[in-house]
């Protein structure tokens, strides 16, 4: 419902190419800032509609400024976006026994298939690279892309099998992607972001 020429506030290159390859039209503006910062520039017109993490958005109690909510095949996420985790030194044996408890066994799976595909697409926060893993009874379900940046080429894979396979799966759906050309549009975007 944008109008045409419409400017869209996002920081992601991933969103970016995304939201691009649907709509072409778009003007995708880059902004900075915490999501107060961002909603102000659009309540002051610098922008026709923003693109940001929900999960952000419902923790500070914002969701009756949401307008819509990307479905999966609207819109991938970052490799592990939305997972959280906790950084201990390694050898304190006493706070590992504290939070052992809370790891979710199947957000882990998920985590360690999404960063083993990136690891092998060299991904970093700066490549339009998105991935997204799911449970389904004992398998997990893989789903990943890669894009140009003016959203005029998207490469899209995925992959299914046993969540004891998850690293396995990730590293599998990364070098079909890099078969599929994901690693010339990589580098293109690392010769623009060195330049």
């Amino acid at each position: 419902e944008l109008p045409e020429a419409a400017r869209i506030g996002t920081s992601s290159l991933r969103r970016k190419c995304q939201l691009l390859a649907r709509r072409s039209d778009l003007q995708i503006r880059e902004i900075r800032g915490n999501v107060g910062t961002r909603l102000k520039k659009l309540d002051e017109d610098q922008f026709d509609a923003l693109v940001l993490a929900a999960a952000g958005v419902k923790r500070l109690g914002l969701e009756d400024r949401v307008v819509e909510f990307f479905s999966l095949d609207e819109l991938l996420p970052a490799a592990s976006q939305g997972a959280l985790g906790i950084e201990i030194r390694k050898d304190n044996v006493n706070v590992l026994s504290l939070i052992e408890g809370l790891c979710d066994a199947e957000s882990q799976s998920c985590v360690v298939a999404e960063r083993a595909l990136n690891r092998q697409l060299g991904g970093d926060c700066h490549v339009p690279i998105a991935a997204h893993a799911e449970m389904q009874g004992s398998n997990l379900i893989l789903r990943a892309l890669v894009g140009r940046v003016d959203g005029s080429e998207i490469i899209q894979a995925s992959t299914t099998g046993p969540v004891e396979d998850a690293a396995e799966l990730g590293l599998k759906l990364g070098l079909e992607l890099l078969d599929m050309g994901a690693g010339d549009i990589l580098q293109e975007v690392s010769n623009t972001n060195a330049g």
